[in-house]
């Protein structure tokens, strides 16, 4: 059901997507993975202003997503725990890869980690209590 209080959030959210549709095709090199990527992105857009995570101020349409306290916890825990999750496999993986002759980047390893530790936290967190 489309809230119409949300038009003009969902537009430029939409346009934003579209964006970032764009430039995955682009640096891709494929447009159903571009597109695939953008339709992703505007989900997660619509869950974040509907999955109850963020309470809404419609005073401010284009950002009218807040946190409240609990929110803000959340946040404060899921950036810990990225912070933590990323310097031990940046850690790990600078000792392991030379060792073992892997060609890995070591910081890219770490960010996926602290990306995918945020996102687990928070997921966590938001849905179990």
């Amino acid at each position: 059901m489309i809230d119409q209080r949300l038009i003009p959030y969902y537009a430029t959210r939409a346009l934003i997507s579209l964006l970032f549709a764009l430039w995955a095709a682009t640096a891709w090199q494929t447009w159903p993975g571009g597109l695939l990527f953008g339709a992703l992105l505007f989900v997660g857009f619509l869950w974040y202003a509907h999955g109850g995570w963020y309470r809404l101020d419609l005073s401010t349409p284009l950002y009218p997503l807040r946190r409240d306290e609990r929110g803000q916890a959340i946040r404060n825990q899921a950036l810990v725990a990225a912070v933590a999750v990323g310097g031990v496999i940046f850690a790990l993986a600078s000792i392991l890869a030379p060792a073992l002759a892997l060609e890995v980047s070591a910081g890219g390893l770490a960010l996926l980690g602290a990306v995918g530790g945020y996102a687990a936290v928070t997921i966590w967190r938001f849905l179990l209590g």
